[in-house]
């Protein structure tokens, strides 16, 4: 049974889960399963060995992230007794606090006459709130502008889309930011943001 469902159009925006996702650790790097059985890899690799475990509905410890040849994300875990290496599919990830550059992003939005939930994949108006030319950007470009996201996921059924989520300080708003890989682009680009009221996954 999945956890959780990302809906998926023209624009991506996550959805609340039927699940209550309990609020992760201030501090270190922390992996939720959204899905409630996952196989864990002996290595970094899906040819290693690996077996089928059940999910705890808690946060776990996930100290370390490497990535594999085709630059996926594998995240390095203990489930019970069980340790070994999680694919970045059905996983939210719980990375930095609060963002700045999130804040000041969410002050120039609130300016405009814009509502939220707010979602759009058009250039003009999106680089007007970002201050740069965010759809289309890389992923290593949106890194160094955005910095550490709050928290980083993608869906079960799609390694090729990522989610980095921005929370605004002080503030019940979250900036999301949809990325998106095809072939030959193993880095991904931005394909659309997100601003909506709420903790970073947890639209209301």
């Amino acid at each position: 049974m999945k956890k959780f469902l990302l809906t998926i159009a023209l624009i991506i925006f996550p959805v609340s889960s039927a699940f209550a996702i309990p609020e992760p650790p201030a501090k270190g790097q922390w992996a939720y399963s959204l899905e409630s059985q996952l196989a864990i890899y002996a290595k970094a690799d899906r040819d290693s060995n690996y077996q089928e475990i059940a999910m705890p509905e808690s946060w776990i410890k996930a100290p370390s992230a490497v990535r594999d040849k085709d630059n996926y994300l594998w995240y390095r875990v203990k489930v019970g007794k069980i340790s070994g290496w999680l694919p970045q599919e059905g996983i939210r990830l719980k990375m930095g606090g609060k963002s700045k550059t999130a804040g000041n992003i969410y002050n120039r939005f609130a300016k405009m006459d814009l509502e939220m939930p707010f979602s759009s994949n058009e250039s003009e108006i999106c680089s007007k709130i970002f201050k740069f030319n965010i759809i289309g950007m890389s992923m290593t470009d949106l890194r160094k502008k955005m910095g550490t996201p709050t928290l980083r996921e993608s869906p079960y059924d799609n390694a090729d889309m990522s989610v980095l989520s921005y929370e605004v300080p002080n503030k019940n708003i979250t900036v999301s930011i949809t990325l998106t890989r095809e072939y030959g682009d193993i880095d991904g680009h931005v394909e659309s943001i997100n601003i909506y009221r709420g903790s970073a996954g947890e639209p209301e």
